[in-house]
């Protein structure tokens, strides 16, 4: 699909494709016509083909274990502070994380480590070790997020689990009928 929206669109696939070009043509693919548009913002991190997805999770599975969850922790973060991507894996793994650990990432040019930063070298990457983790390590990254970033408000309520598993429609029905059916007039929708 060529790029033929407006510029804002054209931007944040060409930096999500960082000169990939497998993920230049991948990208668009699975956007909606609103996204496409430019009606409604991009998803972040972009939704991978599965094409675009095996090529490189193919590359984040062969990590060592330790490696790929300090990946997951920074996908699953965007500011990617090593300082606090330490702090969290510490909660969702057993032994001590290191920067150490890191080494099998940067060699293979997946990342590179930027001062107190880690940043990702290709934002596919950061997609595909994101996308390839299972609910239940989104989960656990999350909640170890949550609980180190626990004075930083902002960041924590990102992080913290829905008090709700029941989606927002649902709720919104269920709200807008229980005034009509105790009577309460004045509040149905």
């Amino acid at each position: 699909m060529p790029l033929q929206g407006p510029t804002d669109l054209a931007r944040p696939l060409l930096e999500q494709a960082d000169g990939n070009p497998l993920a230049l043509v991948e990208l668009p693919v699975l956007l909606g016509t609103a996204e496409l548009g430019g009606r409604w913002s991009l998803p972040v991190p972009l939704p991978l083909t599965e094409q675009l997805e095996r090529a490189f999770a193919s590359r984040v599975a062969e990590l060592p274990t330790p490696t790929r969850t300090l990946l997951l922790l920074a996908a699953a973060d965007d500011d990617s502070v090593l300082g606090e991507i330490l702090a969290a894996a510490a909660m969702v793994s057993v032994g001590e994380p290191s920067v150490e650990s890191l080494v099998p990432a940067v060699d293979p040019r997946l990342i590179e480590i930027d001062g107190a930063r880690l940043v990702f070298r290709h934002p596919p990457v950061h997609s595909a070790v994101y996308q390839q983790a299972s609910i239940a390590e989104r989960q656990a990254a999350h909640a170890a997020w949550a609980e180190v970033l626990v004075d930083q408000p902002d960041r924590h309520a990102w992080h913290r689990p829905p008090r709700s598993s029941r989606p927002t429609r649902m709720l919104l029905r269920s709200s807008q009928r229980q005034p009509r059916e105790r009577g309460v007039a004045g509040l149905s929708a």
